[in-house]
Order: C-alpha cells, then structure tokens, then sequence
C-alpha cells in the first residue's frame, strides 16, 4: 500500500501522470483565456477612446457613443468573468502541483491524507468541472464579444474613415481543449 514507502511504482507513476495531464490541460486552457481576455481588454480602451471621441463629435446623445459604451459593457463583463475563471484554473494548477507532491512522500507522512486514486479522481473531477466551466463561457460570451468588436470596427471605421483599423480579423477563438 505505500503506507511507509515512498518507493515509485506503476500505480504512483500513472497517478502523478494522470494529475499533470490534468495541470497541462487547464495551463493550456487558461493561455487561450488569456489571448481572448488581452484581446478584450484592448478593445476595451479602443472603444472607450472611440466613444470618447463619439461624443465629443456628434454631442452628448451620440447613438454611436451610447452602442460604444454597450459594447464595452459586454466586454468588460466578458473580462470580469474570464478572470475569475483564470483565477480558479491557476488555483486548480497550484493544488495539482501539491497533490503530486505527496506522492513523493509515504502515504502516512502525506499533508493530504487521501489515497493515490483518491488524489487523482479529485483532479479529474476538479478538472471536469473547469472544462464545463470554460464551456459555458464560450457558449455564452463567444458571440456577445463577436458582436462588440464588429461595433468598435464599425465605428472605427465611421469616425476614421482613412485609419480605421478591422480588429475582428484577428478575434481569437475561445477554443478551450477538452483532453
């Protein structure tokens, strides 16, 4: 049982595997988090600029500058959502490292007292539940950020007609790995 060995078996060998794939699935899901998160925030300050100057130009009521402030609202809250989920994937990644920790340590010195298999069903549930989390971001942010950035261009290209700048051509996709 390893209950006074810390000798590195196929079944401790195969838990720790189980767990770091579990770690590199979420750090790669938290990196496409992050470019669509970067991206957002960017857009964030080009539509606050544009709505700036949306209002400065055509007047307080400017109905650009109101579908402006709309579309940042979206992405600010696509952004305030994004980082709570990086947050709980770091926090997921942190504690995987921990529970591969314990194997290198007897079962009965470990800080977490649960078995090898138990360690590893908690990461892979911890792991689902991410997965779903992720999931339901995209379905239901995915397009709201499509349609924010297509705003932003298309008033870009009403106030700048000669600089505008397309920034939906380089919109990332959320696209979340799922094993």
């Amino acid at each position: 049982m390893g209950w006074f060995s810390n000798t590195p078996t196929a079944n401790r060998v195969q838990n720790s595997a189980t767990i770091l794939t579990c770690a590199e699935l979420l750090e790669a899901n938290n990196n496409v988090l992050s470019r669509v998160e970067v991206f957002s925030a960017e857009q964030i300050s080009r539509g606050n600029l544009l709505s700036a100057q949306a209002f400065s130009v055509q007047g307080a009521s400017s109905n650009l500058g109101m579908q402006l402030q709309r579309a940042v609202g979206e992405l600010n809250t696509f952004k305030r959502e994004a980082q709570g989920l990086s947050a709980e994937l770091d926090e997921h990644g942190e504690l995987f490292a921990d529970l591969v920790e314990q194997f290198e340590v007897p079962r009965a010195a470990r800080q977490i007292n649960l078995s090898g298999r138990e360690m590893t069903e908690v990461a892979t549930q911890l792991t689902a539940s991410s997965l779903v989390n992720l999931a339901m971001l995209r379905e239901s942010r995915q397009r709201s950020i499509a349609q924010s950035v297509a705003t932003i261009d298309q008033a870009d290209q009403t106030l700048n007609p000669g600089t505008f700048t397309r920034a939906s051509l380089r919109l990332p996709e959320m696209a979340f790995r799922e094993h």
